[in-house]
């Protein structure tokens, strides 16, 4: 009823119909939800649109502001959802999850780019806790971040040059990178600033690239800060050549990336 009643209202629309059934001891229910991951209503005639928990009205109806919306999308972005669409559909409606757990571990992570990209690292942070978890629900191996985060502290103040194993390279590099692009002086560390790090292809060229940012940025940075010039001296030392692109080097990057940084947590009572 509700459906025919939009296609009512909207007759010129081309639309598509997303339903979840409930069950409850007041009957049976589908409820529909256009609009609501862009966080759009239509009430009483007038269209709302909340935007960082800040709501506005607009004169457009709800499915042209949608086309509008959708119009901004980038190829990249578009193309992800192009690819992941008919697995995401057939999860979420028919309960299938053939395609849709392989689809997670190859996609996931190009969707948290996009979103650094688009300079929102908190749903960046969000959509990499997602792909964790549910790896984890389907018995994947995930990094335990605070693990990661104690154990990489405690050998970057213990002066511990034992060589990294590759997890913690890539995230100790996705540590450093965000650490350097802190000390830019520009008022808005906008997400981009990621991108040549992000485009290097291999544990080297990523080792090439610290070098120069770190070189940028080294008047920012004390020259007695033993933590942080231990961890370049462990990130040079490591001599193997790994792709970025591999999957787990990609979230390992990103979780340094995305989590709370190393550089910013000091040892009780001492001062780096």
């Amino acid at each position: 009823a509700i459906y025919s009643k939009l296609k009512k209202r909207f007759p010129s629309e081309i639309s598509m119909l997303f339903e979840s059934a409930v069950n409850s001891e007041n009957g049976n229910f589908s409820f529909i939800f256009i609009g609501a991951k862009e966080r759009i209503k239509l009430q009483n005639d007038t269209t709302f649109y909340t935007k960082d928990d800040k709501t506005t009205t607009l004169k457009e109806t709800p499915f042209e502001f949608l086309k509008s919306y959708y119009k901004k999308l980038d190829k990249s972005f578009a193309n992800l959802i192009y690819l992941t669409r008919d697995a995401m559909v057939s999860y979420f409606r028919k309960y299938n999850n053939k395609d849709f757990y392989p689809i997670v571990k190859k996609y996931a992570s190009r969707f948290v780019i996009e979103h650094i990209r688009k300079n929102s690292f908190y749903k960046a942070g969000q959509s990499l806790n997602l792909k964790f978890s549910i790896l984890e629900h389907i018995g994947e191996s995930v990094m335990n971040i605070k693990q990661m985060q104690n154990e990489m502290l405690q050998k970057l103040e213990n002066n511990n040059y034992e060589k990294l194993t590759k997890d913690e390279f890539f995230y100790l590099c996705g540590q450093v990178a965000r650490y350097l692009i802190g000390q830019s002086k520009a008022g808005d560390k906008k997400g981009d600033m990621l991108e040549p790090y992000l485009r290097a292809n291999n544990s080297q060229k990523l080792k090439k690239v610290i070098e120069f940012e770190y070189f940028k940025y080294k008047h920012s940075i004390n020259l007695h800060f033993t933590k942080f010039n231990n961890a370049i001296s462990l990130i040079m030392a490591f001599d193997e050549i790994e792709k970025l692109s591999d999957n787990n080097n990609t979230d390992n990057f990103l979780v340094g990336a995305l989590s709370d940084n190393i550089f910013y947590i000091k040892k009780e009572n001492k001062e780096d």
